[in-house]
């Protein structure tokens, strides 16, 4: 429970201002002001007796005043918490009377009135919160769950990272909804590279990229989620501190190998849209081998020596060494490897939005020439010309939605990372994991995507799970509706 008071400190300070002014001073003793004192008594007391431990606990992540205390603080916390919300409730209904029917207002609401309702709000508030947390009733049939709280990831080991586990009902929920983001990811981005592998007609320069990307998506949900999905739902990690290193390692390798794949599909589209009758000559299967293997190499190469040299932690080994509990994996990562990190995200990031608005520009004016065009006789060349530059713009856009998508779901970690770098690591797990969360969906995303904008990719969709696939002829089949 929190309260919606003020921080301790010098607000306090206010409370005791006003239930002193208005019992000291006798032209401030009406019903009205009696429930006001009596509420700034309410907050007051949650200032003096609830914020000043719970600041500790928030900035420790510990309770060092005993289990008699907390319990005493936890039901002085939801006492007060309520009675400021009786006392509200009373002030509105004098206010309601005094409006409505200010000739009866003094004859209905009087001082014994007020007194009445003032012991009502402290006495019903003190009652429910002493029955439920003095008896023990607040976690009936919990007791297994709250035992729990207490258990460490691996019993009886010094240095064991405490388990905190989620009730029985929110884990099955987690690992449905963190399992359905994996399986999708799998199968969805294999059908992706199935697709383009397999059928001739789809073997062209940006598809390559497509299906290198599909590849990138499809491994963080074989190394990544997976284990992911264990260490968020149970608070512990299983697989040891070797893996643990592999799998941050991974980790941000396919993320960046994803995000140098995207940039450089956001390349080859801007020239195919911009430059359409030069484009087959510049972007090439070589060229787009070529962006395939940086797009892989750097992150790997990148990943792989931040992570395995150490450098990752360097100057924040105490740091580092309390957080990595036996049954942990987070990685502690300094300020420079940080800002570094934020930056190999911006800057693609940057190019990409910068290309695509000027792809949609050029789209956008193409269109309008194709539309004024219209009524004008056309050459077998000029349409022919025109359904490519539509085919190109329809593509850019169905790319564009995956680069926005890939933007949204990673940039809520990039600025989290951020922010903990420089700010003292002050996230609470449950955001955290949050933020990884949306930006490890984004690899379940992309084929949803394809499948909503692209007709070659249900149909291919449709020979692969038909069976169709396995004939001779399957790969020579025509996956678009239009001939060319």
């Amino acid at each position: 429970m929190t309260s919606s008071s003020p921080a301790p400190g010098p607000l306090q300070l206010c409370y005791l201002l006003v239930m002193v002014s208005i019992v000291h001073f006798k032209q401030l003793h009406s019903p009205t002001n009696f429930l006001i004192a009596s509420l700034a008594c309410a907050d007051f007391l949650v200032g003096v007796t609830v914020m000043p431990f719970s600041m500790v606990r928030s900035v420790e992540s510990c309770w060092y005043f005993g289990k008699s205390f907390c319990t005493f603080h936890t039901c002085c916390d939801v006492a007060f918490c309520y009675s400021s919300l009786f006392h509200l409730c009373f002030i509105s209904i004098d206010r309601y009377i005094a409006v409505t029917d200010p000739l009866v207002y003094p004859t209905k609401v009087t001082v014994p009135v007020s007194g009445l309702c003032i012991a009502m709000s402290w006495v019903l508030a003190l009652v429910y919160s002493g029955a439920v947390f003095y008896t023990g009733a607040y976690d009936d049939g919990l007791e297994e769950f709250t035992n729990a709280l207490d258990c460490l990831c691996y019993e009886n080991v010094n240095g064991s990272c405490v388990k905190a586990p989620y009730s029985p009902v929110s884990r099955i929920l987690l690992y449905a909804l963190f399992g359905f983001g994996a399986v999708l990811a799998v199968f969805g981005n294999l059908l992706v590279m199935i697709s383009i592998l397999h059928f001739k007609q789809l073997h062209s320069p940006t598809n390559f990229l497509i299906a290198s990307l599909a590849c990138a998506d499809f491994l963080v949900g074989v190394t990544v989620m997976p284990f992911s999905m264990v260490r968020s739902v149970e608070s512990c990690w299983y697989f040891g501190k070797s893996f643990c290193t592999f799998h941050t390692c991974c980790d941000v390798a396919f993320c960046y190998s994803s995000l140098f794949h995207l940039c450089f599909i956001s390349i080859d589209r801007y020239i195919a849209v911009t430059d359409p009758l030069v484009y087959p000559t510049k972007v090439t299967v070589p060229v787009s081998g070529l962006c395939i293997l940086i797009s892989w190499v750097l992150p790997l190469v990148y990943s792989g020596a931040v992570f395995y040299t150490g450098a990752y932690d360097d100057g924040l080994e105490e740091i580092s060494n309390t957080v990595n509990c036996i049954g942990g994996c987070q990685t502690v990562v300094n300020q420079n490897w940080v800002l570094i990190d934020f930056l190999s995200f911006f800057i693609p990031t940057l190019v990409m939005i910068i290309l695509y608005s000027h792809i949609f520009l050029v789209a956008k004016l193409q269109a309008k020439k194709i539309e004024s065009t219209g009524s004008k006789t056309e050459s077998s060349s000029e349409s022919y010309k025109a359904r490519v530059a539509k085919r190109e713009r329809k593509a850019a856009k169905t790319l564009g939605i995956t680069v926005a998508a890939f933007m949204i779901s990673w940039l809520p970690y990039s600025i989290d990372s951020l922010i903990d770098a420089f700010m003292g690591f002050i996230t609470p797990a449950y955001i955290y994991e949050i933020c990884v969360w949306c930006a490890y969906y984004n690899s379940a995303m992309n084929p949803l995507i394809y499948a909503l904008f692209y007709p070659w990719f249900k149909k291919a969709i449709k020979v692969i799970v038909s069976g169709q696939i396995l004939k001779n002829s399957s790969a020579s089949l025509n996956l678009f509706s239009e001939q060319m």
